[in-house]
């Protein structure tokens, strides 16, 4: 970012804003990650590259939710949605329904984001966005778990983590901490510290869509186990990225 702003080539700054931006919110940083994101998106909008300037409004959806900004954030996606329906980008579609739907569905929305979450599988299978649908099958089943549908949203990831195990450590700790969640609500703690144990197997510093988010579940799991040692450690990794 710095050589091309020295060069003062347009190009290679966006595209480094927009790497940037993602590592940031992976990383969990969302106000570095919407500033990066932001400038990026106004460099693509001058270089009228109108996909890449979806593509950092989605970051800056997603960025906006994850601060407590919903509206603005859902606004931030439906902007993005309208240029990649505009451009015919399905790609894009998906990428900002993900936002949209995850800030309706904090909103209380659920119907809304219920439908737009089944609208981004069917978009994604269909285009075979491999892994653009492990973050679709990971919102859709927290949607149903909301509307207090856990069977569904149980079934839904366990395909997620069946289909995505052999990727890694990153999406096998969304799925596992998902499904540990599932099993809690429903009062299956057995099955629910057998998940607790794979997301702690495969703990990363990553934020992958609603890693984290749910983190009292995996800790009661542990401690109704008798892991108060292991569940007070982990609590303590994650204090320290706060």
């Amino acid at each position: 970012m710095t050589i091309a702003r020295q060069l003062n080539q347009q190009e290679l700054l966006a595209r480094s804003l927009n790497v940037l931006s993602y590592a940031h919110s992976m990383a969990g940083h969302w106000e570095e990650s919407e500033r990066y994101a932001g400038e990026g998106r106004f460099l693509y909008r001058a270089l009228k590259n109108r996909a890449m300037e979806a593509d950092c409004l989605a970051h800056i959806a997603t960025d906006r939710i994850n601060l407590g900004r919903t509206q603005p954030g859902i606004d931030a996606a439906q902007e993005a949605y309208t240029i990649s329906l505009q451009i015919e980008n399905a790609w894009g579609q998906v990428n900002s329904m993900l936002p949209m739907a995850q800030g309706l569905m904090e909103l209380g929305k659920y119907a809304q984001a219920l439908e737009l979450a089944q609208r981004a599988a069917q978009l994604a299978r269909s285009n075979n966005m491999f892994v653009l649908l492990s973050f679709v099958l990971t919102l859709l089943g927290t949607v149903y778990r909301a509307m207090l549908a856990p069977d569904t949203a149980r079934s839904i990831h366990l395909e997620g983590l069946q289909q995505y195990e052999p990727m890694g450590p990153p999406l096998i700790e969304m799925f596992a901490a998902e499904l540990c969640s599932d099993y809690a609500l429903a009062g299956a703690w057995e099955e629910a510290y057998t998940y607790a144990q794979r997301v702690l197997e495969s703990r990363t510093d990553t934020i992958a869509l609603s890693t984290r988010l749910t983190l009292y579940y995996e800790t009661e799991a542990l401690v109704r186990a008798g892991e108060m040692e292991r569940a007070t450690e982990d609590v303590k990794r994650g204090l320290t990225r706060i």
